[in-house]
């Protein structure tokens, strides 16, 4: 945990456990959850298509979910960081940036 002193704010920064991966860990949860109730749909989507069926549309209306969900979750992360930045003051923040570099998915983004 950043300490208080650490802080142009009067709060607190933890630094542990998840929020030592990354930043925004809690947005990787929404992401993963996305694609999990839209993959058994694209495996039924890939099974009809070998057979010979048409499938742009359901496959299109499929991904829709998940990549508005990825979009969201992007720029609501960006929002965040000026939040925290202004809430936490910008020397806690920016040790926190340096103890923790990824925003969202550890050792990627």
């Amino acid at each position: 945990i950043l300490s208080k002193k650490d802080s142009d704010g009067p709060r607190q920064i933890l630094v542990s456990g998840w929020w030592g991966c990354a930043r925004h860990f809690n947005y990787l949860g929404n992401i993963m959850i996305a694609w999990s109730l839209v993959l058994p749909s694209l495996w039924t989507t890939v099974i009809r298509s070998y057979h010979g069926e048409q499938v742009f549309w359901q496959v299109l209306i499929s991904i829709l979910y998940p990549v508005y969900t990825i979009q969201y979750c992007l720029h609501r992360q960006q929002e965040d960081d000026v939040m925290c930045r202004t809430r936490y003051g910008d020397k806690a923040w920016d040790q926190y940036c340096e103890l923790v570099p990824f925003k969202l998915v550890p050792a990627v983004y």
